[in-house]
């Protein structure tokens, strides 16, 4: 596992900045197609995408945003998990059961909705001299930098007066942290983007903004932002060279934004460190879940519905409750082997002094609280 080796074959991606920051493997993973198991989407991101294509429809005024209904979105949200083949077996599962109302509530539709509804076409200058009719606005704008091996989409750009320039990345969360400041990942993608544009118009001042459905923010793309966010993207042209097998284990920080990380089942350090201790970090239960290896004992079945028994490194035993069949189709053959279970729910609140004896995967109170994410391994596969 530790000789997995992947290449980067495209240019630098500003999405996902943020992803290199913390894990140079992480970004290797989000970045190229490989065969690697990734955890399956969580529904809300899956929701995500399909505002996210949304607001784009919007911007490119093919519809209007305030005809935009909860019957089209719960439509155009059931044919994105059908489509979508990250959504996976627990989604699945409680979507033929419970419909679009098991998987999201009905409050964070209507957020969505209101989000959609609130986005208006900025108002550009009028007049703009021929010259400026080169520059580089409007919506869903590709961007490339040769001078950093760069490209990346803009969702909108804007002239709001004759020397500034405004670039909006638009999110379907909220893009503050608790302190009030942009995200990390979030404010170095659209200050990539603004020095992609930098590059094409050096004259003119750089707005960067960040919509949410919750919340916003506005800033200037100022010489230590560039500066940042240059060595950032220098770093990963050193580290990272185009076209070059690197080793997945050696790029790789495990550490507390594993939990977050949908390529960690794959990850040979985050697997390495899996088997030979209890969950290396736990999460806040923001769609990470807790992961957990061990032999499997024994397997009870009730109504489609399983238990499994997990014999943890430390000799411990743990339970597993709720575990839609479908999603483990060869009991018979793992039975007794090493056995990896990632993306678990608890009963309870973990804390780093006592790990959870039980775990769940379908909540049956609540099936909007289930571990969506929830995927197995044997031992041997990644």
């Amino acid at each position: 596992m530790n000789e997995m080796a992947l290449s980067r074959t495209r240019p630098v991606l500003p999405s996902l900045l943020g992803s290199f920051v913390v894990c140079p493997a992480k970004y290797l993973l989000e970045s190229e197609a490989h065969s690697y198991a990734r955890l399956p989407l969580h529904p809300g991101v899956i929701l995500g995408q399909v505002i996210h294509q949304r607001v784009n429809s919007v911007t490119h005024r093919e519809a209007a945003p305030g005809n935009y209904t909860l019957r089209q979105l719960e439509n155009d949200f059931t044919a994105a998990l059908t489509a979508n083949r990250r959504a996976g077996p627990v989604v699945n599962w409680i979507y033929d059961r419970h419909g679009v109302a098991g998987l999201v509530s009905r409050q964070m539709l209507v957020t969505q909705i209101r989000y959609v509804r609130s986005l208006q076409p900025p108002v550009f200058i009028k007049g703009v001299p021929a010259h400026e009719k080169t520059l580089p606005v409007g919506r869903e704008v590709m961007l490339v930098s040769g001078d950093f091996d760069m490209h990346g989409r803009a969702d909108l750009i804007y002239q709001e007066r004759p020397d500034r320039l405004n670039i909006v990345d638009l999110k379907t969360g909220k893009v503050t942290d608790e302190q009030n400041q942009p995200k990390e990942a979030s404010l170095l993608q659209v200050a990539a983007y603004g020095i992609m544009v930098k590059e094409q118009v050096p004259d003119m001042d750089i707005g960067l903004v960040l919509t949410g459905s919750r919340d916003s923010w506005e800033g200037t793309l100022n010489a230590d932002l560039i500066e940042r966010v240059t060595t950032i993207i220098k770093n990963i042209n050193r580290l990272l060279p185009r076209n070059i097998p690197l080793s997945v284990y050696e790029l790789a920080c495990p550490g507390m934004h594993c939990s977050h990380c949908s390529c960690r089942c794959s990850c040979p350090a985050w697997t390495e460190k899996l088997r030979r201790q209890m969950q290396p970090s736990h999460s806040d239960h923001q769609h990470g879940g807790i992961d957990i290896s061990g032999q499997l004992l024994e397997v009870e079945s009730d109504d489609h519905l399983l238990t499994l028994k997990i014999l943890l490194p430390d000799s411990s035993v743990v339970k597993v409750f709720r575990v839609p069949s479908s999603t483990i189709p060869e009991l018979t053959e793992i039975t007794g082997k090493k056995i990896a279970l990632y993306g678990l729910n608890t009963f309870s609140e973990t804390s780093t002094e006592y790990f959870p004896r039980n775990f769940y995967v379908i909540n049956m109170q609540d099936t909007r609280r289930s571990a969506f994410q929830f995927h197995w391994q044997s031992e041997g596969e990644n």
